[in-house]
C-alpha cells in the first residue's frame, strides 16, 4: 500500500479483496499529492452516492472528522461534495458521482465537468458497469489538468469487465488499430498494485476474515 500512496503515475491500479484497505490508501495518496501545498479537486465515481458513502464517506470522516471535513448540506452518507481543510485553509475539493452518470444521455454533462479536476478516482470499479469508451473520453480530459492523476479500486474482477479488458489483465494482444493504441499507451503510463492477505487490515484486526468471506462467496 506504501507504494500506492508514493506513485506519480498518472494511472494507478489497486486490486485484491475486501477489507484489505484500498479505500483507505486511495485517500492517503490524495493527502500525500497535496506535500506540495497545492489545493487539489477530485471527482470520486462509484455505483452510487449512497455506496460512495458507505465507503469513501466514512473513510474521509474516520481520518478527517469535522470540523476537518465540511460536507455539503451535512450529508456524509449520500454524499454530493465535500472540502477538507487543514486549519482554516482549505485543500482538497471533492465531488461524488453515482455510474448513472455515464448512461449515455446524461454522461457529456459529466466529461465536460472533468476537466476542472485535477484527478478522478473510481471506487469499487467491480460493483458498477462503465464502458472503454467512456473510460478513454474522462481520461482525455483529465490529462488537460496541470498534475492529473486516476486511481482505480477493485475487489476481484470477471475477464468481461471493462477494466480487465482495458488493461488485459487476462489476455495480451497486439493494438492493431488507432483505438487500440490509444488504449495500449494508457497502459504504458500505468502501475497496477496488489496488496498480499499478510497486509489485509480487515485480517489483520480479526484472523479469519479472508476465509470467511471467500466462503460466503463460495455459497452465493
Amino acid at each position: 500500500a506504501a507504494k500506492f500512496i508514493q506513485s506519480d503515475a498518472l494511472y494507478t491500479l489497486l486490486f485484491w479483496d475486501h477489507g484489505v484497505g484500498k479505500t483507505t490508501a486511495c485517500f492517503m495518496r490524495i493527502l500525500a499529492r497535496h506535500k506540495d501545498g497545492a489545493f487539489q479537486t477530485w471527482a470520486v465515481v462509484g455505483g452510487t452516492r449512497k455506496q460512495l458513502g458507505y465507503t469513501v464517506g466514512r473513510t474521509i470522516d474516520h481520518w478527517c472528522p469535522e470540523p476537518y471535513t465540511v460536507w455539503k448540506n451535512g450529508a456524509k452518507d449520500n454524499p454530493s461534495s465535500c472540502m477538507i481543510q487543514k486549519g482554516d485553509t482549505p485543500i482538497v475539493y471533492v465531488d461524488f458521482f453515482g455510474a448513472a452518470y455515464f448512461h449515455e444521455e446524461v454522461a457529456d454533462d459529466f466529461f465536460e465537468r472533468l476537466s476542472v479536476y485535477d484527478g478522478v478516482w473510481f471506487d469499487d470499479a467491480d460493483r458498477w458497469s462503465f464502458s472503454i469508451k467512456h473510460f478513454v473520453q474522462a481520461v482525455r480530459l483529465i490529462r488537460a489538468c496541470p498534475k492529473p492523476s486516476v486511481q482505480i479500486t477493485s475487489n476481484f474482477l470477471p475477464q468481461d469487465h471493462w477494466v480487465s479488458q482495458m488493461w488485459q489483465l487476462f489476455y495480451k494482444l497486439p493494438p492493431e488499430t488507432e483505438k487500440e493504441r490509444a488504449q495500449e499507451r494508457i497502459r504504458q503510463q500505468s502501475v497496477i498494485f496488489h496488496i498480499p492477505d499478510e497486509e489485509n487490515a480487515a485480517e489483520l484486526i480479526s484472523p479469519g476474515y479472508l476465509s470467511r468471506c471467500r466462503d460466503m462467496k463460495e455459497l452465493l
